[in-house]
């Protein structure tokens, strides 16, 4: 057999190609014969019922279950209440982590059987204890104070996670930005000055509640039932305003960064004090990547408008390298690394997408590895129109999330990024309305573009819908659980995983499950 040079794309990662849309040649008689383009071989989606059972057990390991359900007036059963939101695979390709951020929790996925085995409840961050400080007001004079509260718990809630692997263990990096529930029908949120506090355990509860105190901080009233509770002995609140690293095969907490991210952003002059009684800095995604001998993790700050740049080389010493921000950045939600060896300047780079400003900004990595900004493109649809990016690696472009506030539809955005310096207008957008309502996520791998797009409807069933990622020709589609959030490839490019959220209407009527799905390809 021969082959069509023009049409070959080879993997170093894989050693195989990927043919889309190409010819191949008989040696004896050099007739072209048709290869099938790529297309989607299976979709399995997996939801939690399976642990219903278990309800008790992990919510005594700090998993949250606390949504009604409107049909019976009661509680929401496990499975109808998890809401899966990031995914991280294993480097070999046979698990997956999704995180489940209103929940508390981290589930770990069997790709190879294609089984949910565990859920991990992530516990509670004691604000009491030194190094957990924390600002939780924003009525004070602008004055960033951080302090110890007795019998106040950050729940950790990741929402992006990312992973690692040393000595055969993966680890899991999570952003803990946390998130609560506010509906129509269900509203989980009080601030504590509003809340009846326990004598005993709050006994200086009127000195707390004041607004320069803790009472401005917003607070659960729905730890694990959606009864709210009417007295407080403990006081939980969103997020834990670090980023954790967990055992992937325990769940067990390695490290977390305490204070740090305020103290360093504080130290900047980029904490946000009207924050202060919400979530902070809110640690929003997380990317890890190797810069010459040293592993880093990358956390976005959405609140912040910043990355916080971590050495994670020496899991007993990890430190703080820099901040890297543009005053004009708003909202950074796509955290991106790109290793030298991929990158069209040799050096390793960041690309961070920012919700709110519509921006796309790239940092470069020096000899040493310190950052430093090297270019920034505002994308056209104002708020939305920078969300989620994917490299391409085979043909150097960036796939952007657009949903931007003033387009008429959604898109994906195609950037040349053959020369990250100089960045310019879009070549080429890929139209989504065709799909579904609006797309959450990106991912490309092996001349494959795919894309999490939620159905017109977000308690409908989503689809996952992939293209060639060199002529974006459409290539097949597969329906996939309500509202996915996040799409990823496992290394080898074989197969794509959707987490979906599986979240409720407004008035909590509908509440569809939330689910892991796992595409094959041919």
């Amino acid at each position: 057999m021969g082959l069509n040079k023009k049409c070959l794309f080879v993997s170093p990662l894989i050693l195989s190609s990927l043919l889309v849309g190409c010819n191949i040649f008989d040696d004896d008689d050099d007739e072209p014969k048709k290869v099938t383009p790529v297309s989607i071989a299976s979709v399995t989606t997996l939801d939690f019922s399976s642990f219903n059972a278990n309800e008790a057990a992990l919510e005594a390991s700090g998993l949250r279950v606390f949504g009604p359900d409107m049909t019976t007036g009661g509680d929401a059963t496990l499975a109808a209440d998890l809401e899966p939101e990031y995914v991280t695979v294993s480097a070999d390709g046979s698990m997956a982590w999704v995180s489940l951020q209103e929940n508390n929790g981290i589930a770990k996925v069997d790709l190879v059987n294609k089984t949910i085995t565990d859920i991990y409840g992530l516990g509670f961050k004691d604000h009491g204890v030194a190094g957990n400080e924390l600002d939780a007001s924003d009525e004070d004079d602008d004055a960033v104070v951080l302090r110890t509260f007795a019998n106040l718990k950050g729940m950790y809630q990741p929402d992006g996670i990312a992973s690692f692997e040393e000595d055969g263990v993966t680890y899991i990096v999570s952003a803990n930005e946390g998130d609560g529930r506010e509906y129509d029908g269900f509203e989980e949120e009080s601030r504590v000055e509003d809340l009846t506090l326990d004598a005993t355990a709050f006994p200086d509860a009127a000195t707390l509640q004041d607004e320069t105190q803790l009472g401005r901080l917003k607070v659960t009233m729905n730890l694990d039932t959606a009864t709210a509770s009417s007295n407080f002995s403990e006081l939980h609140t969103y997020g834990a305003r670090s980023f954790s690293i967990w055992n992937g095969d325990s769940g067990e907490l390695v490290y977390d960064s305490g204070a740090d991210l305020a103290i360093q952003t504080n130290s900047a002059g980029l904490y946000p004090d009207g924050r202060s009684d919400a979530k902070g800095t809110e640690p929003e995604n997380v990317a890890i990547g190797m810069v010459g001998e040293k592993r880093l993790a990358f956390i976005g700050l959405e609140r912040a408008n910043a990355v916080a740049i971590y050495d994670l080389t020496d899991m007993d010493n990890i430190e703080f390298l820099q901040l890297v921000s543009d005053a004009e950045d708003i909202g950074p939600e796509g955290i991106l690394f790109i290793s030298a060896a991929d990158s069209a300047t040799a050096r390793a780079l960041l690309v961070v997408s920012n919700e709110v400003s519509g921006s796309i900004t790239v940092y470069e990595a020096n000899a040493s590895g310190s950052f430093s900004q090297l270019s920034r493109l505002v994308l056209d649809g104002g708020e939305g129109a920078a969300e989620i990016s994917a490299y391409d690696r085979l043909n150097q472009q960036l796939f952007v999330v657009n949903n931007g506030e003033d387009l008429d539809d959604p898109r994906v955005d195609v950037i040349d990024f053959s020369e990250p310096a100089t960045l310019s207008a879009p070549v080429s957008s890929i139209d989504i309305s065709a799909y579904g309502g609006g797309v959450n996520s990106v991912a490309v791998s092996n001349g494959v573009l795919a894309t999490a797009i939620e159905g017109t409807a977000k308690t409908d069933d989503g689809v996952v819908a992939i293209f060639d990622a060199k002529t974006f020709e459409f290539l097949d589609k597969v329906t996939v659980g309500a509202l996915p959030d996040m799409v990823t490839f496992t290394p080898d490019g074989k197969t794509i995983i959707t987490a979906d959220e599986g979240e409720p209407n407004s008035d909590y009527s509908v509440d569809p499950m939330g689910s892991v799905s796992i595409v094959t390809l041919n």
